[in-house]
């Protein structure tokens, strides 16, 4: 105390634990920028992935299509060359005519999973068909061919 005036007290901790908080607040600040652009970019690969899936979907799709509509020979043609001369058309009619995948086409379907390649010129695409309580898969595997998608392998799960 100096001619009655009280000196003030410094608290020396002060500007430390201002720069700690400052610190502290710039790298939050910094990690909540960087989480939401990690999130919005790995949001922009998920839609452009399933944008390319959508094609060999949509292969599968008509395929499916066309089978319910009894068009083989349509079907047949979304084959790739390779599956057509492992399954003629005949044996793709006798495939499609057994009761299990009568059974599985006859139920409501929906597609159950996608998966594109690591290549980005194979996918698989699963469809589920549920009848009667009974659960059914269809899985495709596809094959881009000159920018068209074509059925290389077709299984009843």
């Amino acid at each position: 105390m100096t001619d009655g005036v009280e000196e003030p007290q410094i608290n020396k901790q002060a500007p430390r634990r201002q720069r700690y908080a400052a610190a502290i607040k710039s790298i939050s600040i910094g990690f909540l920028v960087l989480l939401v652009l990690g999130v919005i970019a790995w949001g922009g690969l998920f839609v452009l992935k399933q944008q390319l899936l959508k094609p060999a979907t949509n292969t599968a799709d008509l395929f499916l299509s066309d089978i319910k509509a009894n068009n083989v020979d349509a079907a047949y043609n979304l084959l790739s060359d390779g599956y057509q001369k492992q399954l003629s058309k005949n044996e793709l009619k006798i495939v499609l005519g057994s009761e299990v995948f009568k059974i599985a086409l006859g139920g409501d379907q929906n597609v159950a999973s996608k998966k594109l390649g690591s290549d980005k010129d194979t996918a698989e695409v699963s469809i589920n068909f549920r009848k009667d309580n009974e659960l059914y898969r269809v899985k495709f595997k596809l094959m881009k061919i000159q920018n068209d998608w074509k059925i290389d392998n077709i299984e009843l799960l």
